[in-house]
């Protein structure tokens, strides 16, 4: 290798089958401020396991860093913070450090937080469970406010303004032009004879809600 490349010593760095010199070589290229040195030597750089940590945290605007899934969490603590999201209608995204062992170790120190769940709001750590339940306590503003994130509208209040978006609301199977049952086409017959002008909601579009609204206004 000293003749057949012409370089006499070692160590000897290659890329592409070619060599770009020994240590003098990469010291110099790795001290050039002019760009990374993976840059120089058109490699890609391998990313650092901090880096992908706050990609990780940032990747979702409000990320749960957790013990299991928001459907499945594995520890009480885990289980209370997704509770408390969930109640207020804050969209999350989760991270599941139990599959992942050296990212568990790191996340302690990297954000100066020892303890699981760790809650992040555009990257940045809100912190743990405590914190949560404190902000989720203060009468001063809701929690999504406090947060500075939208509330995701729950199911229940999207069916409470929808039987009030109109002064007088059917909701029925199909259309007031196209009833889609029997007593659906009686009622809106009904209401048509005497004159009042009413809106419609077909619950056969909305599986969800048809079997929400069963139980939510006791009918």
């Amino acid at each position: 290798l000293k003749t057949l490349f012409n370089w006499p010593t070692f160590p000897q760095l290659y890329v592409d089958g070619k060599l770009v010199g020994g240590l003098d070589v990469i010291t110099e290229m790795a001290e050039d401020d002019s760009a990374p040195l993976p840059e120089q030597l058109g490699v890609p750089a391998v990313e650092s396991l901090d880096d992908r940590l706050r990609k990780m945290v940032a990747s979702s605007r409000v990320m749960l860093v957790m013990k299991g899934t928001a459907d499945a969490p594995r520890c009480g603590f885990s289980r209370q913070a997704v509770t408390l999201l969930n109640e207020v209608g804050i969209k999350f995204g989760t991270f599941d450090i139990l599959a992942d062992e050296e990212a568990r170790a790191r996340l302690k120190t990297l954000f100066n937080w020892p303890t699981f769940p760790q809650l992040y709001v555009d990257g940045k750590l809100v912190g743990g469970l405590d914190v949560i339940t404190e902000m989720a306590e203060d009468d001063s503003a809701p929690l999504p406010e406090q947060l500075g994130v939208p509330a995701v509208e729950s199911l229940d209040d999207r069916l409470r303004k929808m039987v009030a978006s109109s002064r007088v609301m059917l909701v029925m199977k199909g259309t007031a032009d196209a009833p889609r049952c029997g007593f659906s086409r009686q009622a809106v017959t009904l209401l048509n004879e005497v004159g009042i002008k009413f809106g419609t909601f077909d619950i056969l579009a909305d599986e969800e809600a048809r079997a929400r609204l069963k139980t939510l206004f006791n009918w």
